[in-house]
Parts: structure tokens; sequence; C-alpha cells
């Protein structure tokens, strides 16, 4: 590579010397531009940007270190190096702090000229090679910043927040980021349903990357979005901005270059979300979108079925209800589930499903109950039933009508699963409230399965099947190996009367009380308590 150098010198001979007595190409450099004094120097190097600057310190107009202030301001990298036939230490102090690179005294000897633009060729390569390095690295941490953010844009549009503290994504985008404004745009292929309906997962796949690359190409450099993968032949634009109004406004931009697209063969659907603050609003913005993409599918649907002259019954516009489906899934039993399911496809099978999107649609409906089933089912067990945006997305994204409904018949298994496993649940908190209200309350010589079961909420028959179900045995059972489990702590522990025992652990005299003692224990209190 050449450097460009300009030279600015109001003495003729010196400057025309410069010029053709050195080989400057030896040296990595050549001569762009020369002037004779300061204004003139100045406004060629604006126009030049050269690399390096040969000055004069005394010239007409504008003297050397007043045109290299100038420089310095707008453009610190240029190396200067100044020409002076005066020797004096204000000069070289003044000349330093303008950012000299050399300081060379006339007469000029060619050899220091020589060993200033080594040093000087040096000194550029080395800049140059460190900007290479430092752009590498820039690019690879914008890359990476890159992919992190749509990982993190992808969990939260998802729904998914275990997965986002999981991933820590939150401490890896700037904060001033977090907390602007966000809007999500859903762009949609619009024939992709009706040309995916007959192909496999593979052809699938690839008309959705070919979509990407229309997409991208329409878009073209624009930076100001990123992209996140949603359903096949969808993506999702995630805007960010400090200022709501601009992001609005490119948000408009954006949507409006989409629609008016006319450089590819793919026609765009695009749902644009409101501009909102926080990664909260960014969620919100996505499920507005979504919302209204989701009512455009109905409309068609409902044109397409009043031009078929048909009247449909509900929203799903097939002779199944969700109602059986749901109450399978919550019973917890697997085979009505997968019976369910059957039926659910073979009358599918038996309906004219127009496109894929109507089949997304009738998931989506009874989707929308299983996701209130799932909500429910998290209360009584106390813990997640699973991600439920990410499984709806996982669901709609299959290929083909076996896998979607496929998808869907593992989901109900796996939500029946959790009401089957809270119900397990809801009887050992029953079972555990009864013996702990029976711990608390063995002193009491009255106290009886009725009271117990009163305190555990269940009824006197329900306990006394939870209890013999669990221990083996029935209630008074139970209650005497809790009493004589602490008539044992007490004959060891402490000096008390065994008659005070026998009140303490509610028994209604001693002597019935050493009955029952030595009948499990096979030693009397008394012989118990000196062994």
């Amino acid at each position: 590579m050449s450097w460009k150098i300009v030279i600015v010198e109001d003495e003729d001979i010196l400057r025309n010397g410069l010029i053709q007595t050195i080989s400057w190409e030896d040296y990595g450099f050549f001569v762009a531009g020369d002037a004779d004094n300061g204004r003139q120097g100045l406004e060629l190097i604006q126009e030049i940007q050269p690399d390096v600057v040969f000055t004069d310190i005394r010239m007409a107009q504008m003297d050397g270190l007043t045109m290299a202030e100038k420089i310095y301001e707008w453009n610190p990298e240029i190396q200067l190096v100044f020409i002076s036939g005066y020797d004096e230490f204000e000069y070289a102090m003044r000349a330093l702090k303008v950012g000299a690179a050399e300081y060379i005294l006339k007469p000029v000897q060619l050899e220091q000229v020589i060993e200033t633009l080594e040093k000087l060729s040096a000194k550029l390569s080395q800049r140059q090679s460190q900007k290479k390095e430092y752009s590498k690295l820039k690019q690879l941490e914008e890359y990476s910043l890159g992919s992190i953010r749509q990982e993190f844009y992808r969990a939260v549009i998802h729904g998914a927040k275990q997965k986002c503290h999981e991933k820590n994504y939150e401490s890896m985008i700037p904060k001033e980021e977090r907390e602007g404004y966000f809007s999500a745009i859903i762009v949609v292929w619009k024939d992709f349903a009706a040309l995916s309906m007959n192909a496999d997962y593979i052809g699938i796949m690839e008309m959705d990357h070919r979509f990407e690359e229309m997409l991208t190409a329409v878009l073209g450099d624009d930076k100001e979005y990123t992209m996140v993968r949603g359903n096949a032949g969808e993506r999702i634009l995630v805007l960010w901005g400090e200022d709501r109004e601009k992001l609005c406004r490119e948000r408009d931009h954006l949507s409006r270059r989409l629609l008016e697209n006319k450089h590819s063969d793919c026609s765009f659907e695009v749902n644009a979300g409101t501009a909102a603050r926080y990664v909260s609003g960014l969620y919100q913005s996505y499920l507005e979108a979504r919302k209204m993409l989701e009512e455009r599918y109905l409309e068609e649907w409902s044109q397409i079925i009043q031009a078929e002259n048909e009247v449909p019954e509900n929203v799903n516009f097939i002779n199944y209800h969700n109602g059986d489906l749901m109450k399978a899934v919550k019973s917890g039993n697997s085979e009505e589930i997968v019976q369910e399911c059957s039926r659910l496809e073979k009358e599918l099978g038996n309906r004219k499903v127009v496109s894929h999107i109507h089949l997304i649609l009738i998931v989506t409906s009874i989707f929308e109950e299983l996701a209130r089933l799932a909500q429910e089912a998290e209360q009584i067990i106390g813990e997640t039933a699973g991600a439920t945006m990410e499984d709806y997305q996982k669901i709609i994204s299959k290929g083909t009508r076996a896998e979607l409904l496929k998808g869907l018949k593992e989901y109900c298994l796996a939500l029946g699963a959790c009401f089957d496993g809270a119900k397990d649940t809801k009887i050992q908190s029953s079972l555990k409230r009864a013996i702990s209200y029976m711990n608390s309350e063995f002193g009491n010589e009255g106290l009886t399965i009725g009271e117990v079961a009163k305190n555990s909420y269940i009824s006197s028959s329900y306990l006394s099947m939870l209890l013999k179900k669990d221990t083996g045995k029935t209630f008074i059972e139970y209650l005497t190996d809790i009493r004589m489990e602490h008539a044992r702590k007490l004959l060891q522990e402490t000096s008390m009367k065994n008659y005070e025992v026998a009140q303490a652990c509610g028994f209604a005299n001693a002597t019935y009380f050493s009955t029952v003692f030595k009948s499990m224990h096979g030693i009397s209190p008394s012989q118990y308590r000196k062994e």
C-alpha cells in the first residue's frame, strides 16, 4: 500500500526539490499534492485526506503550526512533519503539542528525510495492522452480541422466562437497550401455506430458507432490526430504539418497504405491533402482532367458507368439540387422551380443510383451551407445567398434518401427566395435614376421625381410605401408634408418673394405658423405663 503525502512549503526550490529528488515509492509513499501557503495547504489537505503532511512552520497567510492545529482538530491521525530554519525551543514545544511526528531543520538533509520516511512507513503499517485487528475483534464482538440478542429476543417472544434466567441473557444485553422501546413485526410469505401443503419436511425447510433469503434481499443492508425465526414461512423483525416516535417511524417505513416489494417473486403479509418500553413491551408488541395475524386468517377463512355456501357451527369448522378432549386431559387418563386425539384426526379426515393455515387455526383454537388447563395445573402442583408459548410454536411449526397432530397429542399427554401427578400431590397434602393434626392433638382423649377429617378438609371415609392405603392401618390403630411413640419419649426423657404419661397421651386411665403399652411392646411402662 502507498501512503499519501501533501507538501506545504512556501520556498519553491525546497518544495520542488523534495518532490523531484526523493524516490517516494521506494518507501511506500506518493506525493498527492503540494501548496505554497498554509491556507491553500489546509484546503488541499481537507480535500485529499493524506496520511502525512510535510510543512514549513513560517509561511505567508497561515503559518504551519496554525494550520497543523486546525488539522489536528478534525483528524488527529494525520502524521505531521515540520520543516523549520529556526532551531528554537518554543517552536519545537508547540510542534509537539499539535502532534508532530518529526521535526526537520533547514537546510534539509536527504538522509534525514529518508530516515523520517522509514519511521513513518513502519508507524503507519503498524497502525493499519492494529486497525485491521480491531476491526476483526469488533466484527466478532458484534456478531456474538447479535447472536446473543437474537437468542434473547426469541426466548422473550416465546415466553421462555426460565430460559432467559438460565442463560443469563440480560447481563449480556446493554442496560440502555433492555430499557428502551421495542416493536415486533411478523412477516409472512402469503403463498407459503398453499405451496407447502404437499411438501415433505425437507421441502418445507428449503422453501423456508428461500423465504428468508428473499426477505433479506428486500430489506438489503438495513441494520435497524433483528430477525427471529417464527413458524415456517414466517419471520419476526424486532426493532429497538431510545425514542418511541422515531422507532414508530422506522417500523412504518420498514413495513411499507415490505408491502411495496416489487423485486421478488414473493409477496409478504406484514403485521406490526405497537412500540412499547422494556423487554416486557417486546412480548406485548409480539402478542399484538400475532393477534392481528390470526384475525386476518379468520377473516380469510370466513370468506372461503361463505364462498362455499357453508355455515360453520363454531370457529373450528368441524364437527369436533374441544370439551371431551379437555376432560380427558384434566382426568390425566392417557388412554382417553389418545382416543380423543384419534377422534379429532378422524374428523379432520372426514372434513375438507382448505389449507395448512386453516389446520393451524383449528389447532390454535384447541391449544387456547389447553393453555388455560396448563395454568390450572401450575396452580395445583405449585410449579411450571412447561413453557406454553414455546410448546405452541413447536407444534404449529410442524410441516405436515400428521406431524402437527402428533405434536398436539404429545402435548396433551404431557399436560395430562401433570394433572395425574397433581392428583397424587393433592392426596399427599391431605394425608399430611391429617397426620400433622393427629400429632398435635394426640393428647385429646376424645379425638375422633370426624374431627381430624374436618380439619384436613376431607371426609371421614376418604381419610379412612387414605390411611389404610398409605399405612395399612385403621384410624384408631394409627392414632394409637402416635400416642405410643409420644409415651415412649415421655417415659425415657421425663420423671412423670405412669398415670401422668397416660393422661398426656390421651388415655382415660393408667390401667388401660399399661394394657395397650404391654400388648405393643411386650413389657409394662415401668419395665420399659427401667430398661
